[in-house]
């Protein structure tokens, strides 16, 4: 069905794991997993404009922050500033399904809710689950998006760095990301320098069937994807001669993260993909 591709599809996306991969995929198709894991070392170093606007925002708001287990709080936590906000992205589905395994998760030892405040209210806060190595930062909550911009969000990460750090932590994660490299989360996380490693065997194959009139997706849609259980980075151009020395400088500070084994740039043309260059 694919090879006669009679509908004129001009990309086919095929869910599935390594078993599905080796069926369907040529060499020129992609592996795309769903998740990748993130992890971060501490204490947290703000390296670019973007971080050190968190860190000022959230001393010009003059924000604290508390740790607790208290499950009244974890309770209120949930209901008023993690379930809200999830409903506030995705504005169709139902959540409470995810109450019980918060629940239960939050009652095993070294997992903790930090709870940031601006005087007397608390305005978001994030559940940590311990470990022995590397910490996660597993689900956060702001209670009114109003506080989003005095670095409401961000504080969470901040202090649970601080926190962490504290404690003797050397890295904590940021939980899992898309494998998109324009996905705003991820670029989010970016900016406080994270490594990504292979998370999920879950993925999908990207398989264009009409290479040019799938070029409009490839372009605006950067990837991870995986090869030989390694992590790398597909950046798509139209013509390797756009690739001068300028684009490539821009390229590698838009989407090299560490953890991607390369950054490779290819360009699409009607007889499939070509490799222009190799970061």
């Amino acid at each position: 069905m694919l090879s006669n591709n009679k509908y004129r599809c001009s990309m086919a996306v095929i869910e599935g794991t390594f078993i599905e991969r080796y069926i369907y995929r040529l060499t020129e198709d992609f592996f795309v997993p769903f998740w990748t894991y993130t992890a971060f070392d501490l204490p947290l170093v703000a390296k670019n404009n973007s971080s050190k606007k968190d860190i000022r925002k959230v001393k010009k708001h003059a924000l604290e922050y508390i740790v607790t287990n208290d499950s009244k709080m974890i309770d209120d936590f949930y209901y008023n500033m993690h379930k809200p906000m999830i409903q506030t992205r995705h504005e169709t589905g139902s959540y409470d399904f995810l109450y019980d395994e918060v629940k239960e998760t939050m009652q095993k030892k070294d997992n903790e809710l930090l709870l940031v405040k601006k005087e007397d209210i608390f305005i978001s806060g994030v559940l940590i689950r311990g470990s022995e190595e590397i910490p996660e930062l597993w689900k956060n909550g702001i209670v009114d998006l109003k506080y989003w911009d005095e670095g409401a969000i961000a504080a969470t990460y901040i202090y649970a760095g601080k926190y962490l750090s504290e404690k003797g932590y050397k890295k904590m994660s940021f939980g899992l990301v898309r494998s998109f490299l324009n996905d705003g989360l991820l670029k989010y996380k970016k900016k406080w320098g994270m490594t990504l490693s292979v998370s999920s065997k879950r993925g999908f194959i990207l398989k264009p069937l009409i290479s040019d009139e799938a070029e409009d997706f490839f372009i605006n849609n950067p990837f991870i994807y995986m090869k030989d259980h390694r992590l790398y980075g597909a950046v798509f151009i139209n013509k390797c001669e756009e690739c001068s020395q300028e684009n490539y400088v821009k390229l590698k500070k838009q989407h090299r993260i560490k953890g991607l084994s390369e950054l490779n740039i290819f360009s699409l043309q009607k007889e499939g993909f070509h490799q222009c260059l190799i970061i």
